[in-house]
């Protein structure tokens, strides 16, 4: 029962991965009878075709500060990508000096203790993390969000079902007798089928359920696991750009498409059927038929668990404009070096990594002065969009919480 449970999500996750354009190449496998079933009661159930978060993150705005659980599928896995594949060498780089500073500070500590103690001191291991490193980077205005990437997890798909046909087709032409025309024939019905089950509009629309940004508003979210964890990631987004606080919790509860239900019942139906008409294939030549659903069962792993570019989920994000990487071995001196280059992000952040009652008096009086001047910079672009509306030159800019991209 274990196996099945994940193999159909592991079909499940493929399907995530792949889906969002008219061909999800994920391609047919042993797991797919199983997930017709599960999509079957989603459909009726909790109409939701896209499966949990792998990683629990929030999302938080930096211009109020308030924080989201996130929910999204695709942003966890653009989180989850970062911290282990596609984060570009700078961050790499800094990362590896936060934590050598992070050893020698508790070699430092050692060493003076040591002495007070008159003992030879220990060497210190180095932490596998420490401090808190933030990243910044935009959201193209040239590329359009909300669709799949043509990548090699992505192509990988349309490779293994062509072998898989050739496969059975092979077979046919060599002999074709009725258990080689039954191997050919399951074959290309199962894959017809997957292929129209990840060609659902529903997934599309579940995938990146969210708005985009209209024109002339910006928004800057930060993405993180919260408390204790190495890495902060905020994207700054222009018109026409995903709103990733949206996209982590929607508001709206996702009905599920009249296609989807009629489609689950016809699917359920049409496996159940090639799962028995499985059983009249001789056990001679039922091998081939296992090797087949194996390799597939192989593409439909890899493509549920490979690392992607943010591309290939469909949140471009250009590295060529990162703003800035702040990394400090203490999490509060990379919230203030953060507030002091981009006013109002790091107080943001401030809740996330630090209760109240984890301030001292002198850093609750610093952060709430911090806190006075992000509402006034708020009250002075309030100001300014009025006197713009009203045709009026406006004093200044308040940027509170937003970030300024610059060309690096």
């Amino acid at each position: 029962m274990t196996a099945l449970a994940l193999s159909y999500e592991i079909v499940q996750q493929s399907l995530a991965q792949l889906s969002g354009s008219y061909l999800a190449p994920v391609s047919f496998s042993f797991g797919w009878p199983v997930y017709a079933l599960k999509l079957l009661w989603a459909s009726i159930n909790n109409n939701r075709l896209m499966p949990e978060p792998d990683i629990a993150c929030i999302a938080i705005n930096t211009s109020n500060g308030i924080t989201r659980q996130n929910k999204s599928w695709v942003l966890g896995r653009v989180l989850r990508d970062y911290e282990t594949y596609w984060r570009p060498t700078e961050v790499k780089k800094e990362v590896d000096d936060v934590i050598e500073q992070a050893r020698y500070d508790r070699q430092a500590r050692e060493n003076e203790l040591a002495a007070k103690e008159n003992r030879e001191p220990n060497t210190m291991p180095k932490p596998s993390q420490a401090g808190l490193v933030i990243s910044i980077f935009r959201a193209p205005p040239d590329k359009i969000p909300g669709k799949p990437g043509y990548d090699l997890v992505y192509w990988s798909g349309i490779a293994t079902t062509t072998i898989q046909l050739l496969i059975a087709g092979t077979l046919y032409g060599l002999n074709r007798d009725p258990a080689n025309a039954a191997i050919l024939g399951i074959t290309v019905i199962g894959t017809v089928l997957a292929f129209v089950t990840g060609a659902l509009p529903q997934w599309a629309i579940e995938k990146w359920a969210c708005r985009r940004l209209s024109a002339g508003k910006l928004k800057t979210v930060a993405i993180t696991r919260g408390m204790g964890s190495q890495h902060v990631l905020i994207i700054d987004g222009g018109a026409g750009a995903l709103d990733l606080e949206d996209l982590a919790n929607p508001n709206a509860i996702l009905q599920t498409m009249w296609k989807t239900r009629i489609w689950a019942v016809i699917s359920a139906l049409l496996w159940a059927g090639l799962t028995v008409f499985v059983t009249s294939i001789p056990n001679e030549r039922a091998w081939f038929l296992l090797g087949i659903g194996a390799l597939g069962s192989v593409q439909n792993l890899i493509a549920a668990r490979a690392p992607r570019q943010p591309e290939g989920l469909g949140l471009p994000i250009e590295k060529g404009y990162k703003v800035k990487v702040i990394g400090r071995s203490k999490v509060m001196r990379a919230l203030r070096d953060l507030e002091k280059d981009y006013p109002g992000i790091g107080l943001s952040l401030l809740k996330t990594f630090f209760a109240d009652d984890r301030l001292t008096e002198k850093e609750k009086q610093e952060w709430q002065t911090k806190k006075e001047e992000a509402a006034e910079r708020e009250r002075r672009r309030e100001r300014d969009e009025q006197a713009l509306h009203a045709g009026e030159e406006p004093v200044r800019n308040g940027t509170a919480g937003r970030v300024r991209i610059e060309t690096v």
